[in-house]
């Protein structure tokens, strides 16, 4: 698995990814059902989480009060929906094209709603929205802060993710100390 983990660093680097990690299965147990990733994807044993840097020039003309425009599609919609959407789909492509299932997951809100009823007695109702915050600190690329915002050492709070999950078992991300 060391050589598949490793094509994958070389993708997300190639992809102009600026943050990867890999968590385990295990450290989503005990995690609510409508949360938990492996809930989307049972069989699954990783969680890849991929992500790209909030540029800091996408925040000047907020900060200048003069352009609020841009960030919203330099740092957010087009950041979230366009460029990660698009290497989040090239990556599953990798792993299917080595013979692994890979079921890649939008940053959908965990708060919204189940919608409909589940399709046998004992699984969830749609749409299972993972948490992503707790699923980017159990990959080891960010911690929580008191304020809830998920902080990096390389960008601060100015990052967005989306999600692989695999049924290849990756070698895990060390989790970040606490600071």
């Amino acid at each position: 698995m060391k050589a598949l983990k490793q094509k994958i660093e070389v993708f997300a680097k190639e992809a102009g990814m600026d943050v990867l990690g890999f968590a385990p299965k295990e450290r989503f147990e005990g995690l609510e059902a409508r949360q938990n990733p492996f809930t989307v994807f049972p069989e699954g044993e990783t969680v890849i989480m991929l992500g790209k840097r909030v540029c800091r020039g996408s925040l000047r003309g907020v900060e200048e009060g003069s352009n609020f425009g841009d960030y919203a599609c330099f740092g957010r919609n087009w950041l979230e929906d366009e460029f990660l959407a698009l290497a989040c789909y090239d990556l599953t492509r990798v792993l299917e094209d080595e013979g692994w299932e890979a079921c890649p997951l939008f940053p959908n809100p965990t708060e919204a709603p189940a919608m409909g009823v589940g399709v046998t007695p004992g699984k969830e109702a749609p749409n299972v929205y993972p948490d992503f915050t707790y699923a980017a600190v159990a990959a080891g690329v960010v911690e929580v802060a008191y304020s809830g915002m998920v902080f990096s050492k390389e960008f601060g709070p100015r990052q967005r993710f989306h999600m692989v999950i695999t049924d290849a078992k990756l070698p895990a991300t060390p989790l970040l100390e606490q600071s």
